[in-house]
């Protein structure tokens, strides 16, 4: 939402020029955009690295996945991080930033609920197609659960680290994949499919 969308254009056909990767082209783009617009404060080199080790602490410790907190802004978690005492242990670090967390991420989906313009998750189009999208996402208690569910049934086909999900709802199931993100880079790990009414998790095959 803070980038101009010229300066995103040519970020990207600079990152199509440099790697036919995705996942080497969308860092690339986020490298450009720490540069140019230092403001936003982005989490780069040795901090995001340090980044990745706080988040899977916390992943370790709690039920919130990696892209659980990105809503809760990553600066933020590591400025909170490295502000406690560093001789706590993991549990103790974790159980004195989850206050912090929660409140970050319930005044995140505050802006997002009162946002006129895209966010994140969402993509631009009529206030119609803002509305298909939300629907096409479950809600957080049934995600949380879903998340859950995964962890207890399929614990040796997720990855161990820094976890992100995406799901979608579909009728009356939800269609989930499963990434596992490390140096800017979401490396597909896993699908599943989510039956509502049965409450049954499905691994799919490929």
């Amino acid at each position: 939402m803070e980038v101009d969308d010229q300066h995103l254009l040519a970020y990207w056909y600079k990152a199509t020029a440099e790697s036919e990767d995705l996942d080497e082209q969308l860092a690339i783009v986020y490298q450009e955009i720490s540069i140019d617009y230092s403001d936003l404060k982005l989490l780069t080199d040795e901090e995001y690295e340090q980044y990745l080790s706080i988040a899977k602490e916390i992943e370790d410790n709690s039920d919130y996945s990696f892209s659980d907190l990105n809503t809760a802004l990553p600066r933020d978690i590591y400025n909170w991080y490295t502000d406690l005492n560093e001789d706590d242990n993991e549990k103790e670090v974790t159980e004195q930033l989850l206050p912090k967390i929660k409140e970050a991420r319930e005044q995140y989906f505050e802006r997002k609920d009162k946002s006129e313009q895209p966010y994140l998750d969402e993509v631009e189009g009529s206030d119609e197609d803002s509305k298909t999208n939300e629907a096409d996402e479950p809600d957080e208690e049934m995600q949380e659960h879903i998340r859950e569910k995964i962890k207890e049934e399929f614990p040796e086909d997720i990855p161990k680290d820094h976890i992100v999900y995406d799901m979608e709802l579909e009728d009356d199931r939800v269609n989930i994949r499963v990434y596992e993100n490390k140096e800017f880079n979401l490396q597909y790990q896993v699908g599943f499919v989510y039956d509502i009414e049965d409450d049954k998790l499905t691994k799919q095959t490929t």
